[in-house]
């Protein structure tokens, strides 16, 4: 009986050990998933900082011919979050023109602007993240699709 006993014991304890062993692997990967995460999003960041051309604002609506926008301003994104909107299109009506400060903040697939007074203020999908170039869309919660081309 004894022997059974000892044989019990060491059988649990190197079960006890794997487990231990799994979870360890298991608890890394997780941490380095969610670190892989953070450092997608700190990189798309860090891409984004500068001064950015908007070389086209295009609003597609089903019941209107494309609104297109070519050479729309620029927008620039600082380290701290904030930016500022500089619409020069002289298409634009006087209350869209100028500059427009903003907050912003990003994930590794969005780009979320806040502001009261821009027409870009939502919530943007990246559907091209270049070096030089990004394409985003958001909708206006009805019909209307935007996408924006940034370029420097």
């Amino acid at each position: 009986m004894g022997n059974h006993y000892v044989c019990f014991c060491l059988q649990n304890h190197y079960a006890m050990k794997n487990v231990r062993t799994l979870f360890a692997i298991f608890f890394s990967l997780m941490l380095l998933a969610m670190s892989s995460c953070a450092s997608a999003s700190k990189q798309f960041s860090r891409r984004l900082r500068g001064t950015w051309n908007i070389v086209n604002y295009d609003v597609q609506r089903p019941d209107v011919r494309a609104a297109a926008m070519p050479n729309y301003g620029t927008i620039t994104f600082n380290k701290n979050g904030t930016g500022i909107l500089n619409a020069t299109n002289m298409f634009l009506d006087i209350a869209r023109r100028g500059n427009h400060n903003f907050e912003w903040n990003n994930t590794e697939n969005t780009v979320v602007i806040k502001s009261n007074n821009s027409e870009f203020s939502k919530s943007w999908i990246v559907m091209t993240n270049k070096k030089g170039q990004q394409i985003w869309k958001s909708t206006d919660g009805a019909n209307a699709v935007q996408t924006l081309e940034l370029r420097r």
